[in-house]
């Protein structure tokens, strides 16, 4: 595989702490992280995680996955460099489906049609006769009722 040159997130945070004139102290305090996590990611020592990748990304105003992405990207150009790597990707086979015999296709389709003979009858709902309503004998109105209307 050919060597991909992509910029290491600690040296795109250090980048933004100078266009930003802030201290790596300054950082870790208003984004609410120990100075010596934010030390570890300058140096690259640490990956920037998710929740360490939003922070940045309110922090600095950037779109929410752009920290997350920078590291993901930095961790593919890395592995696709790493040589070990690269022979064991290129030594593990693509697995292959395989092939549908017509036999196969003829006993699938026998099998679905045996199926619905094979399952219990549903059970029709009962219907419940529907209750005959009783004509209303007319309520008695009461003075209340007749000054309310």
């Amino acid at each position: 595989m050919k060597k991909q040159s992509v910029l290491a997130p600690g040296a795109v945070l250090k980048e933004s702490l100078d266009t930003y004139q802030l201290t790596p102290a300054k950082l870790a305090d208003d984004v609410q992280l120990s100075q010596s996590a934010i030390r570890q990611i300058l140096s690259n020592k640490t990956k920037i995680s998710i929740n360490v990748g939003l922070r940045l990304s309110k922090y600095f105003g950037n779109p929410g996955p752009y920290w997350i992405q920078l590291q993901q990207d930095y961790d593919l150009a890395e592995s696709a460099n790493d040589e070990e790597f690269s022979a064991i990707l290129k030594s593990i086979p693509k697995v292959q489906k395989p092939p549908v015999s017509k036999k196969d296709t003829a006993s699938k389709a026998s099998a679905k049609k045996a199926a619905p003979k094979n399952a219990a009858p549903k059970k029709a709902a009962a219907k419940k006769p529907a209750a005959k309503k009783s004509p209303k004998a007319p309520a008695e109105k009461d003075d209340a009722q007749e000054s309310s209307w």
